[in-house]
């Protein structure tokens, strides 16, 4: 099945979803409403993020934000996922890894050598990013007052 670049229609489509896909991998407490979720979205794509979307029968299965970021201390370039999302009638089916060897295909194509993404502790992807290869690069530790 192919993956695709979002067309507008695309986007209207991942919008729709979207607060519910934050919901799901944000998994902790926030005060952001619908518009501002968007607002981050459109940012990164301002910064050259784009979203592409994996459909079959033009019915939208799932979508990943993709961009190319510098890591701060080294200077590195490298790929990120921004966004990863599978609907959850399609879940367990081997789409979301299918959008992972995508995104491996597409940063590999680029001339990139590393994908890097943030997950939040207790976000069921976790799995399926550990799954695809992905490894602890860095741990944020949080300490109650």
């Amino acid at each position: 099945m192919p993956i695709s670049l979002a067309t507008k229609s695309d986007l209207n489509e991942i919008y729709k979803v979207q607060p519910k896909a934050f919901e799901a991998s944000v998994t902790v407490p926030h005060r952001l409403s619908k518009e501002e979720i968007q607002n981050l979205s459109q940012m990164a794509l301002e910064d050259g993020a784009h979203y592409y979307v994996l459909k079959e029968d033009n019915q939208l299965i799932g979508y990943t934000m993709l961009a190319v970021k510098e890591d701060n201390l080294t200077g590195d370039k490298y790929g990120f996922i921004y966004e990863l999302y599978v609907m959850p009638k399609f879940r367990k089916l081997g789409y979301g890894k299918q959008l992972i060897a995508f995104t491996k295909q597409h940063f590999k194509q680029l001339g990139y050598d590393k994908i890097r993404l943030n997950v939040y502790v207790g976000n069921a992807a976790q799995q399926l990013y550990k799954s695809c290869g992905f490894e602890e690069r860095n741990i944020t530790m949080q300490l109650e007052l």
